[in-house]
């Protein structure tokens, strides 16, 4: 074997790939729904990070105060979508 050559876990590229289509399916969805308050979100959000890019412990996260929480991830502390009015 090349000393440069990696092994996949085929399972967890299915995942991934799973994953990222269920994520942008229900992007999709959103958009066709209410497509001012997706945009309202996604611009609310820029610069934040989500969990799987913190790496913080799922035990660690269910602890926390919401509004902690979202300061960790950089994001509003009143969260990113605007309320109905």
């Amino acid at each position: 074997m090349p000393r440069h050559q990696t092994i996949v876990d085929p399972q967890a590229t299915v995942r991934a790939a799973r994953d990222r289509y269920l994520a942008t399916l229900a992007l999709l969805g959103g958009v066709v729904v209410a497509p001012h308050r997706v945009w309202r979100a996604w611009r609310r959000a820029r610069g934040g990070r989500t969990l799987y890019v913190d790496g913080i412990d799922l035990a660690a996260a269910l602890d926390m105060r919401v509004v902690d929480l979202r300061r960790r991830l950089g994001l509003p502390d009143d969260g990113i979508v605007a309320r109905a009015d």
